[in-house]
C-alpha cells in the first residue's frame, strides 16, 4: 500500500505491511524500478474478475483532516493472496466472482514509539474484470501497548497495475 507524506507522520513506528513490498505468497521482495511493467493475467472464466498479479501503484487519500497523507507506493503481487503475511494475523475473503475483496488484519508494532502496540485494518476493494485496477476503502486504527486507541483514520485506495 502507499501513503503520501511519511508513514512516521501517521503511525507511531514502522509498520511491516506499509514499509515493505507485500506479496501474496508471504515472501518479501525488494522494491522494483519505476517503469517496469508486468503482463496481465487472464481471468479463469469470462464471468469473473482476473486474479491479481503484477506490479501495482497504490494511491491512498485520507477522508479526515486529522491524519497525514500516505505516500504512494509500488507493490509486487506474484500471485493472488490467500492469507495474511506474518507476523500479522487475519483473513482475506473474495466474492464468488473474485471481484470484491475484504481484508481484515491485526499487526504488531515492534519498533519506535508504538512498540508493543498493534494496528487493526479493514480493507474493502472492488477489482476490475481484468484485475488491472481496484478502488476501495481502508479503516486503520493504531493502539498502544495498553490497548488504548491512539490514532485511526479512513482512507480511499486506488490500485493500478503498471
Amino acid at each position: 500500500m502507499h501513503w503520501g507524506g511519511t508513514v512516521a507522520d501517521l503511525l507511531p513506528g514502522p509498520v511491516p505491511w506499509y514499509n515493505a513490498i507485500i506479496t501474496c505468497n508471504g515472501d518479501q521482495f525488494a522494491p522494483i524500478a519505476a517503469g517496469v511493467r508486468t503482463p496481465a493475467p487472464k481471468p479463469a472464466t469470462d464471468s469473473g474478475c482476473a486474479q491479481r498479479c503484477g506490479t501495482y501503484l497504490v494511491n491512498v487519500t485520507t477522508r479526515d483532516d486529522a491524519h497525514s497523507r500516505i505516500a504512494e507506493s509500488l507493490i509486487v503481487i506474484p500471485e493472488q493472496p490467500t492469507s495474511i503475511v506474518p507476523p500479522c494475523t487475519g483473513t482475506i475473503e473474495y466474492s464468488a466472482d473474485n471481484c470484491d475483496m475484504t481484508i481484515q488484519q491485526r499487526c504488531p508494532i515492534k519498533e519506535g514509539s508504538g512498540a508493543g502496540g498493534y494496528s487493526t485494518e479493514v480493507d474493502r476493494r472492488r477489482w476490475s474484470l481484468d484485475g488491472s485496477t481496484s478502488s476501495g476503502i481502508t479503516y486503520l486504527v493504531i493502539y498502544n501497548a495498553a490497548g488504548d486507541r491512539v490514532s485511526g483514520g479512513t482512507y480511499d485506495e486506488k490500485w493500478t497495475r503498471q
